[in-house]
């Protein structure tokens, strides 16, 4: 039909502390007898002048706040990679900087973060360091690196039972 309805989920409670999340057991009876404590009420809250506009922005901003969740959930995920050592695709050059795909994200290897003489290929998988991920307003920023010595540490460290360990150390 084309109709667009918006309804609010209120908790029954018997004692209402929030009015935005919950209703008295006393409003929730007179809506339906058979609702008890703890149950779930679909309230219309639709506003009058709900029409196709006000839909369609109500729409863009779902989208937009799932694109947030999408990119602190990214940003989140490789802050705890910070200083590690993750795999990534070579996807292409780009004047001396390389872009990679790490998987979730696209991020550039910059060319003072790369080894010199080393040549990147489409398609190359390669161990790459998270030297830095920072949070900006068009998602994260990740910092990867391929001249970081914390990349070779890393390594050692992935290959040598006993580096990990600590048995030995690197200096």
């Amino acid at each position: 039909t084309g109709d667009c309805h918006v309804y609010a989920q209120k908790t029954v409670s018997e004692d209402v502390e929030d009015t935005l999340l919950q209703i008295s057991i006393e409003d929730a009876k007179k809506i339906n007898p058979a609702y008890s404590i703890g149950d779930i009420v679909d309230i219309e809250v639709t506003p009058k002048n709900f029409g196709r506009v006000a839909a369609q922005n109500a729409r863009q901003r779902v989208f937009q706040e799932i694109r947030e969740a999408e990119r602190d959930i990214i940003y989140q995920e490789f802050l705890e990679k910070e200083n590690d050592i993750v795999t990534g695709i070579v996807q292409k050059r780009e004047k001396q900087n390389v872009l990679v795909d790490l998987g979730r994200i696209e991020t550039l290897l910059m060319s003072n973060e790369q080894i010199k003489g080393e040549h990147y290929n489409h398609g190359d998988r390669l161990k790459f360091y998270i030297v830095e991920v920072k949070k900006t307003t068009k998602g994260p920023q990740i910092v990867i690196s391929r001249s970081h010595p914390g990349l070779v540490k890393r390594l050692f460290e992935m290959e040598v039972p006993e580096i990990y360990n600590g048995v030995v150390e690197i200096k």
